[in-house]
């Protein structure tokens, strides 16, 4: 039985891992509105969190 988290094997097998080359690009604002005014209803909310840790609110 492990005795603490790092040595459970799927933490040991997460670590193995190597580390993605680069997190994926932000999403264009107009781009993604649009997107949801195409798609329906009309409003739409999304809140999106950046790497930085700043927040894009988008409201259509």
């Amino acid at each position: 039985m492990c005795t603490s988290l790092k040595e459970h094997p799927t933490v040991e097998a997460h670590r193995k891992k190597p580390a993605p080359e680069k997190a994926s690009q932000p999403l264009d604002a107009a781009w993604l509105r649009q997107l949801c005014l195409d798609a329906g209803d009309g409003y739409y909310e999304a809140v999106l969190a950046m790497p930085d840790g700043t927040r894009i609110e988008i409201t259509a």
